[in-house]
């Protein structure tokens, strides 16, 4: 018996909400120079189960989500719930 197994996502690719984030009004240069490098790991990214430079994505995601607590909105509100979800917070 063969058992494959298909890792399937579960959620937008990473990349994808890095570049929502960046085209919001409300992400702010001041929210930028504090949350850019995350954002910069994001757009190598599609999953969480993934990793960039030794690090898990879903390491990256959760700073991402604490760097991005200043930004303000209807975007940011759903978009960081998002994130959140992804890593189950």
């Amino acid at each position: 018996m063969t058992v494959q197994t298909t890792t399937a996502l579960r959620h937008r690719p990473l990349w994808r909400i890095a570049q929502e984030i960046r085209a919001d009004r409300g992400y702010t240069r001041a929210v930028a120079n504090y949350a850019e490098e995350c954002l910069q790991c994001l757009d190598e990214l599609s999953s969480v189960d993934e990793t960039y430079c030794d690090e898990s994505a879903e390491h990256i995601v959760r700073l991402t989500i604490h760097r991005l607590a200043h930004w303000r909105g209807a975007t940011a509100r759903r978009v960081k719930a998002e994130l959140r979800g992804i890593v189950g917070l």
